[in-house]
Order: C-alpha cells, then sequence, then structure tokens
C-alpha cells in the first residue's frame, strides 16, 4: 500500500481533484448548467459519461496499476473538458499542465513533471523467463505436462501442487506485437 505514496500517484490525485475544488471556489459557468432534454445538465453528462468509460476499463484492467492509470487518464481528461467549458483559460493551463509566468507559459514545469513523475514499476516478486528456442520452450514448459501422471475420471490435482505457466509470444517484427 505504502507503493501508492510516490509522486506519480499523488501528482495524479492532485490532478484530478482540481476541478471539484475549482468549483467550490468559483461560480459554475451557465454553459455547464444547461440542460439536456433529459433533465440533467452538461456537468453531470460529462462527468456520468467519463465514468462510464471508467467502467469500461476498469472491466478491461489486468492490474491494480493498470486500472489507476485507466482513473487518471479519464479522470485528467474530464477535468480538462470541464476545466475548459467553464473557463478556457484555466481549462488550457490545465491542459497543458503548465503554470502561468507574465503570461508565458512555463513549458519546463511540464517538462519537469512529466520526467520526475512517471508511474513507478512493479517490484514485486516476478519469475520470468525469456526463452529464445523452441528446445528450452520443451525442457521448461513441456516437460512437466509429460510427466504429470494421468488422472483417473473423477479425480482432482489441487492448483497448489500444479505449476501453471502464462506464456507470452513475442516477435519484434510483428505489428501486432509491437503494438499490444
Amino acid at each position: 500500500m505504502h507503493r501508492y505514496f510516490k509522486g506519480y500517484y499523488i501528482i495524479n490525485f492532485l490532478l484530478i481533484s482540481v476541478y471539484p475544488v475549482m468549483r467550490a471556489m468559483f461560480h459554475i459557468s451557465p454553459k455547464l448548467k444547461q440542460l439536456d432534454t433529459m433533465g440533467y445538465t452538461r456537468e453531470s453528462g460529462i462527468i456520468f459519461t467519463g465514468l462510464a468509460m471508467l467502467f469500461v476499463l476498469w472491466r478491461k484492467s489486468t492490474t491494480t496499476d493498470h486500472f489507476l492509470s485507466n482513473l487518471f487518464f479519464v479522470g485528467k481528461s474530464v477535468s480538462a473538458l470541464l476545466l475548459a467549458i467553464n473557463h478556457i483559460r484555466i481549462g488550457m493551463f490545465y491542459l497543458l499542465g503548465c503554470v502561468s509566468k507574465s503570461s508565458n507559459f512555463d513549458l519546463l514545469t511540464l517538462i519537469v513533471s512529466f520526467l520526475f513523475f512517471k508511474q513507478p514499476k512493479y517490484s514485486g516478486p516476478t519469475k520470468i523467463i525469456k526463452i529464445n528456442s523452441v528446445q528450452q520452450f520443451e525442457e521448461l514448459v513441456l516437460k512437466e505436462h509429460k510427466s504429470a501422471k494421468k488422472l483417473r475420471p473423477g479425480e482432482e490435482k489441487g492448483y497448489e501442487h500444479m505449476n501453471m505457466w502464462l506464456v507470452e509470444f513475442y516477435v519484434d517484427w510483428a505489428d501486432s506485437c509491437i503494438y499490444v
């Protein structure tokens, strides 16, 4: 749990929290108060759309880190859109991640935030084996499968006694492997 208190997570959480804080401190634009045909405001429509996108991305997330990166992306996108509709200058400052200094953008702030607040890499237990040949694959993965005793009908082998393998096949010349 302590790994979520790193700069990347704190900065992104603060960036997501900008719109609710701004909304509480300043008045809301009439553009966001407009009602649609169902009686919802434009603001709530944008927020509900972001939540629907987040739900779909949550279902496709494989890890907690993957979900958090999706949460940060959707949260910052919704915040940028709401801030831009509410006040275009504040929205642009937020969107660019910059600080205003006498009406010039401070691009150094943007670059520094991306350099120093990258998503932390997973540092937990792993056992990754790089297999480069068919013989190596047969020795490591298939050897155990061939040597396993045949189970009788109705007999089950518990998962705690099995070695399970997750194999990723990857080649550096195929577009489908490069872009995944």
